[in-house]
């Protein structure tokens, strides 16, 4: 009956009420044959409940948490495979926080703070999409941020250069810069 009026409120979407009636299934009937399938649902809501990436992501950690201790205590459910793809879509959408929060910080100028998001992805988000864009950002800033605690040498190489390729180069050299992170300076607006 507490399952079915889980999935009830969860019909009407009110994810609240069917986390609470899932909950209070799996504390009070440990051993139900439903067991597995009010763990899923219970992850499935907290899921339901999760934002976008651009809000808090709370609701997406939990539910996340949720959906790996189904696996943990149910790894042979014939649910685990969903619920395996549900944590890799809500890892995927709590790694595409933590990116557009380092942009965020990278346009208020703030390169350390972009760092600290930017490396957060590549070494906890390592198997989404976001961790490869999130390192080359990272190799970006951390050019920016040389540069920025050189800029009167830097714009003292790039005077002395004859070309943008010499100039490129020549910071390259200097800084011990990828190409990349050099091209990003030379980009770079002065103002």
């Amino acid at each position: 009956a507490k399952f079915k009026a889980g999935l009830a409120f969860k019909d009407i979407q009110d994810y609240d009420s069917a986390i609470l009636m899932f909950k209070d299934l799996i504390d009070r009937y440990p051993n139900s044959s439903v067991i597995d399938k009010a763990r899923f649902q219970l992850a499935e809501c907290s899921k339901l409940l999760s934002v976008k990436p651009a809000y808090d992501q709370t609701p997406t950690n939990v539910a996340r948490q949720e959906f790996e201790d189904f696996l943990k205590k149910h790894p042979n459910s014939e649910l685990a495979p969903d619920a395996r793809q549900v944590v890799d879509k809500l890892k995927s959408r709590e790694a595409e926080n933590a990116y557009e929060t380092g942009k965020f910080y990278e346009a208020r100028c703030a390169p350390e703070s972009a760092i600290i998001y930017y490396k957060d992805i590549t070494q906890n988000y390592s198997d989404t999409e976001w961790a490869k864009k999130a390192q080359e950002r990272l190799e970006i800033v951390e050019g920016l941020l040389i540069a920025l605690k050189n800029i009167d040498a830097v714009i003292q190489v790039i005077k002395k250069s004859a070309d943008k390729d010499e100039a490129k180069n020549n910071l390259i050299k200097k800084f011990k810069l990828t190409e990349r992170q050099a091209v990003a300076i030379l980009e770079m607006r002065l103002q």
